[in-house]
């Protein structure tokens, strides 16, 4: 029996070996995808934010334009309307 104890403490200890091995590969690989999630946020070229922070600013000038257009249109429209009431 005492034999015996040696032979099972070794094995429970590579037994622990193989389970730690595989802890750390698949932290390793966790590490690597949070690395590749954040380079995709935060990247300073093309990352999600630099797109929607220009996505806004296209949106904020569009809006600019957008409004001088529509008034422009309705006082031609107005002048139009004017000039044909006073004839």
């Amino acid at each position: 029996m005492r034999d015996k104890q040696p032979q099972d403490f070794i094995g429970s200890v590579t037994e622990l070996k193989l389970i730690t091995e595989k802890i750390l590969e698949g932290q390793t690989k966790m590490q690597k995808d949070i690395h590749e999630i954040k380079m995709s946020l935060f990247d300073p070229d093309s990352g999600l934010y630099v797109r929607v922070y220009k996505n806004t600013g296209f949106r904020l000038t569009a809006s600019k334009w957008l409004w001088v257009l529509t008034t422009g249109l309705i006082m031609t429209l107005l002048h139009g309307f004017i000039r044909y009431v006073l004839k």
